[in-house]
């Protein structure tokens, strides 16, 4: 069923787009589709460009979303989200972007470490890390990037 519908407007070169999310959840609040629509300025007769499907395991935890989006040509990524035994979001791969981010956590379960990869990949192309008070509260954050041109 329809919960909620966010709108917002924004310009691509010359032609004004509108888009337009809507969401639908489950019976546990979790979000199961987003379609995502477009009006342009010619024809303000919404037209239905893509769709998102959300997946979860039996302790409700995202793992995976496949997306389909036709908007200036054909898109379609998936997404798989791998989690621990303590239930610690560990790795995320994209399909769409090709890469894949690896986190890291300490003994109270606070993230410690991010390295985002090229999926193939040996060494990260960016880490970021945060340090924690004795409260858990983040007191530094880090983020350092590698470029290599081939």
């Amino acid at each position: 069923y329809l919960i909620a519908e966010e709108h917002f407007r924004g310009g691509i070169s010359e032609v004004y787009i509108d888009k337009i999310y809507v969401f639908y959840y489950n019976v546990s609040n979790n979000l199961r589709t987003r379609k995502y629509y477009k009006t342009r300025r010619d024809n303000l007769e919404p037209e239905h460009i893509g769709t998102e499907h959300f997946f979860y395991d039996s302790q409700n935890r995202l793992i995976r979303t496949s997306k389909r989006l036709n908007l200036f040509g054909e898109h379609m990524a998936v997404k798989t989200y791998v989690y621990d035994k303590e239930g610690l979001l560990t790795e995320k791969r994209d399909t769409g972007l090709d890469h894949r981010k690896l986190y890291f956590y300490n003994k109270k379960g606070e993230k410690i470490r991010e390295e985002s990869c090229f999926r193939n990949a040996r060494k990260p192309r960016a880490v970021e890390r945060w340090l924690y008070d004795k409260e858990g509260r983040i007191i530094e954050n880090e983020y350092s990037s590698v470029i290599t041109l081939s």
